[in-house]
């Protein structure tokens, strides 16, 4: 049987300065205009950083999935382009079994 473990390295209002590339990530997103589609699939899955990006004064992350995003969000090649305006990390680790738990927390509404 799983257990769920307490987050070691998780701290309230990580930006994504706070971040590095190889990282995971589990985020969510804030931005109304956006379907239940991203929503859905940013609460049930783990996401690599694999590059940052900067245009103009913005900042993003390029966060790459295993699992296909849905069609009109994506950056192309399964990735999503984030930035601090609309969405929040919630967790990040070295490690993606340490965010694991987050989806199962999501799953079981823990």
């Amino acid at each position: 049987m799983k257990y769920i473990k307490k987050f070691e390295n998780n701290k309230n209002n990580i930006t994504l300065s706070d971040l590095q590339i190889g990282d995971y990530v589990y985020c969510k997103n804030i931005f109304s205009h956006y379907t239940d589609k991203i929503h859905v699939f940013l609460r049930q899955n783990i996401g690599k950083i694999t590059k940052f990006e900067q245009f103009g004064n913005r900042h993003y992350t390029i966060v790459k999935f295993e699992n296909k995003v849905p069609r009109g969000i994506s950056a192309g090649d399964n990735s999503l382009r984030l930035n601090d305006e609309m969405d929040i990390v919630i967790a990040h680790s070295k490690n993606k079994e340490d965010l694991e738990m987050y989806i199962t927390m999501d799953k079981y509404n823990l």
